[in-house]
């Protein structure tokens, strides 16, 4: 797992897209044009109630982004979650790590 020093304000690049999309601590996601960067919107997913946001024409969970992006590729056996159980919030600081069997729980 990587753990690293985030930062509030900044933006960081998604891994898997070539600088093309980038993604703050609080899940916003923003994609580079020519001359500087358009804002993107995240919608809930009707089906599963996450957010969700296109990236290259394909639907992304914005809380796969955020772990991939600031925490990356879990162990086996391992689990992202909401903290608070509140499932639209994707800040960092609401993400948590756990097993699925104590997720069940």
């Amino acid at each position: 797992m990587r753990i690293r020093q985030i930062s509030l304000t900044e933006w960081y690049d998604i891994p898997g897209y070539d600088g093309k999309y980038q993604i703050n601590y609080f899940g916003n996601i923003r994609r580079m044009l020519k001359r500087g960067y358009k804002d993107l919107h995240p919608y809930i997913k009707i089906s599963n109630g996450r957010r969700v946001v296109k990236l290259n024409g394909k639907e992304q969970v914005v809380m796969k982004l955020m772990q991939i992006t600031f925490i990356g590729v879990l162990p086996p056996g391992k689990v992202a979650y909401h903290k608070n159980g509140i499932i639209t919030d994707d800040a960092l600081n609401n993400i948590g790590i756990t097993t699925r069997v104590s997720l069940a729980d």
